[in-house]
């Protein structure tokens, strides 16, 4: 076995997961992510078994936690044990560190008194309670489970059984502390406990109670659905059934989401479940039945927080859950929610201020083997696979365009219908239906884990000028309009478009990490309307191990890409940076990018000098020229491909012959992998007309789209204004625009 390490795997409620020591691990936290991958068997992209780790093949069994001892100022606030919680991919390599897994939560205080990291610090009538804190949440959870005599954990008491899993075993309360306001910062966001929400598309409305603790999550009525849904055959899983009432779920989880005053586009959060009184032979089992959905998709029990929240939501007079349990006879301190996969008990204690002070769980566990298990690097599917790309792109409506919606409609299919990369998509409520209709779903763990085709819309920003960096910038740009030499078809709206583009980029990726606990070796800018050649194969795009090429050329790991449209004019060998702007289509601004290092300096600098300009009365409503400044003072800091590169071999027979993309759009089939480059090289050539071939062969030989190598900006610049020429010094102190 390649590198062992120490470990435990155990069951906790319905999940299984591997429990390792933070001291066994490596210091850096970016080093774990190929001995987790190793440690579960992935990436398994054929077979989503697993076989060759410990993990099972679906996502409840690819489960690991990493537990540490409290530090000193957590032990001082009554912390027992601190925890990460990890989800692994199966079929990738997804790391995921976003949320936490409420029934592996179940055996952390089991873990840490059995390992040593901890002892109880509270033990009452043979129960011991260890608190501990999720690094991933943020939040502190207590364990309360049978100890022995000499202090160690029993497992195996018959007290309690859970549904999904055989037999009896002890029984561990979990338990959330303060969970209430996870998201919104309140148990009742909307300040009701019952709101009633549209539903357009059928003509009528419903009650829900808007829930937030654990997971925020839209309470509705199954009897009340049933009016005008054929939900029971839902429930069934009549195909039939499922589009059209999964259609007007969603149509009423995205109200409560509005009226929560959270993203009605982002799927996970928050949750719908409908409730209904438990029949009369239920009734002896259960105070309430639940059906829950997790991504548009009917959950096969309920998600552990979900049944939380409905713990405090039936605790919460005036919800639809408080007056269906209130109907039942046997409610204890403990509600018992009926879903598809069982039966489970929750529970919810008010504190002195009104909110919840805890929201409980009853769960089962069982140690299945404490040993070792082999840290070595994961299953490689293919040599490409171990860059993340995330691309970032943004759609706003302008008032005078010379593209129409519809346009854009099609250009925008052309791109998140095909390209398979992560992307980050900014655009206003107005779009959101749009934006996602042209995107392909994925199911619901496969978007958990980051497949193809991952998707988050963000709706925060109405205009351009709600951008913070374009803020109050609208009557600015209206006064620079008249020195823009293109005013008769540019506007003020089309400058904003322009210049937010790299706040969009740098937002995506603090999103993507902050949020959505996502992190990516590069984030590259594409803009919306990008792809308009149909058809196309870019779809793996761009393509990893090509991305590593083209910055392996590049002065610096922390280089920016971007495309160039010309060489500069000679003219510009005596540009200083106090004469402003540059204005000649020299760079790209459609697609750039880079590591995140070199976003954060990129964003910085382009708005410092942004608003140095603008205070001096220069135009900066054409980004290109902005850009163009930049290069010139900061070569160092950049990479190109220059398709109209003449030094390159093969360069007339593009220039006469194929087009390769067009002249704006070259990089696509630059950052290409070679399967893909000559995929799109046949397409080209198939729209060729016969005489044009001859043509073009009589001329220039047989057409091709050679790839030209990529460029240091300085290779370029000293082609330009030749060998002896050096940057001017730049005086502007960048800033940082963040927020």
């Amino acid at each position: 076995m390649q590198n062992p390490l120490p470990a435990s795997f155990i069951r906790g409620g319905t999940s299984k997961g591997v429990y390792l020591q933070r001291s066994h691990l490596p210091e850096k936290q970016s080093e774990w992510n190929p001995i987790f991958l190793g440690i579960m068997g992935s990436p398994d992209p054929d077979y989503g078994r697993q076989l060759n780790g410990m993990g099972g093949g679906i996502s409840s069994l690819s489960k690991i936690c990493v537990v540490a001892p409290p530090t000193p100022e957590q032990k001082a606030i009554g912390i027992d044990v601190e925890y990460t919680f990890v989800q692994v991919g199966i079929r990738d390599t997804v790391i995921d560190l976003n949320g936490n897994c409420g029934n592996l939560s179940s055996m952390i205080g089991v873990y840490g008194i059995d390992q040593g990291i901890c002892t109880p610090s509270k033990v009452v009538d043979g129960h011991a309670t260890i608190r501990s804190y999720n690094t991933n949440t943020d939040k502190l959870i207590d364990t309360t489970f049978p100890i022995s005599e000499s202090g160690l954990p029993v497992l195996d008491l018959p007290q309690a059984s859970i549904a999904g899993v055989p037999g009896q075993a002890s029984q561990i309360i979990l338990d959330f502390v303060n969970p209430s306001g996870a998201r919104t910062g309140k148990l009742l966001p909307s300040g009701a406990p019952i709101n009633t929400l549209e539903v357009r598309s059928v003509g009528t409305s419903v009650k829900a109670s808007l829930v937030d603790a654990t997971n925020p999550t839209v309470f509705i009525l199954h009897d009340e659905l049933a009016e005008f849904l054929p939900i029971d055959d839902y429930v069934r899983g009549a195909k039939s059934a499922e589009k059209q009432v999964s259609k007007v779920l969603e149509e009423i989880r995205q109200a409560g989401a509005v009226a929560m005053g959270l993203d009605p586009a982002a799927q996970s959060q928050p949750k719908i479940a409908f409730l209904r009184q438990p029949t009369e032979k239920e009734s002896s089992e259960a105070d309430i039945v639940v059906h829950a959905l997790s991504m548009g998709t009917l959950h096969k029990a309920v998600p552990m927080t979900v049944g939380l929240c409905l713990g405090a939501a039936s605790k919460t007079k005036g919800t639809i859950a408080w007056d269906i349990v209130q109907k039942s006879k046997e409610a204890g301190e403990l509600i018992r929610i009926l879903h598809p996969g069982g039966v489970v008990e929750v529970g919810a204690e008010y504190g002195s201020g009104g909110s919840i002070a805890s929201a409980k769980v009853v769960r089962t566990a069982a140690g299945a083997n404490a040993n070792s298990v082999g840290g070595a690097q994961p299953n490689e599917p293919s040599p490409t696979s171990n860059k993340r790309i995330l691309l970032v792109s943004a759609l706003y409506p302008l008032s005078k365009s010379k593209h129409s919606l519809e346009e854009y409609r099609w250009w925008l299919s052309n791109y998140l219908g095909h390209v398979k990369t992560d992307v980050y998509f900014f655009a206003p409520p107005a779009l959101h239906d749009l934006v996602l209709q042209t995107r392909p779903k994925s199911d619901a763990e496969d978007a958990k884990e980051g497949s193809n085709f991952f998707l988050r819309l963000n709706t925060t920003y109405p205009t351009l000028f709600d951008v913070p960096p374009l803020q109050g910038l609208l009557p600015k740009y209206e006064e620079i309009h008249g020195k823009d030499r293109e005013k008769s078809y540019h506007s003020a709206e089309l400058y904003a478009v322009w210049n937010a583009k790299p706040f969009f980029l740098k937002e995506g990726l603090r999103e993507m990490k902050e949020t959505w606990n996502r992190e990516y070796d590069y984030a590259f800018w594409v803009d919306a309307g990008s792809f308009r050649e149909s058809p196309h194969k870019y779809e793996n795009w761009p393509d990893p191990a090509r991305v590593e090429e083209v910055f392996a050329h590049a002065s610096s790991k922390d280089s920016i890409f971007i495309p160039m449209h010309g060489m500069p004019n000679f003219k510009w060998r005596k540009w200083r940076e106090e004469m402003g702007p540059v204005d000649q289509d020299i760079s790209e601004g459609s697609f750039f990018g880079g590591s995140p290092k070199a976003v954060e300096w990129y964003t910085s600098t382009f708005y410092a000098y942004h608003d140095h300009y603008l205070s001096l009365g220069h135009f900066v409503g054409k980004d290109q020229t902005l850009i163009n400044a930049i290069l010139l003072l900061f070569p160092d800091r950049f990479t190109t491909v220059l398709w109209r590169d003449i030094t390159q071999r093969g360069f007339m027979r593009t220039y006469i012959g194929l087009a390769c993309g067009g002249e704006w759009w070259y990089y696509q089939f630059f950052l290409s992998d070679s399967q893909t480059r000559a995929e799109m090289e046949k397409i080209w050539l198939g729209k060729q007309t016969n005489r044009q071939k001859k043509v073009q062969e009589w001329l220039v030989g047989k057409p091709q789209c050679p790839l030209v190598p990529p460029l240091t900006l300085n290779e370029v610049l000293t082609r330009a204004f030749g060998p002896y020429w050096k940057p001017v010094p730049a005086t502007v102190v960048p800033r940082k625009h963040v927020r």
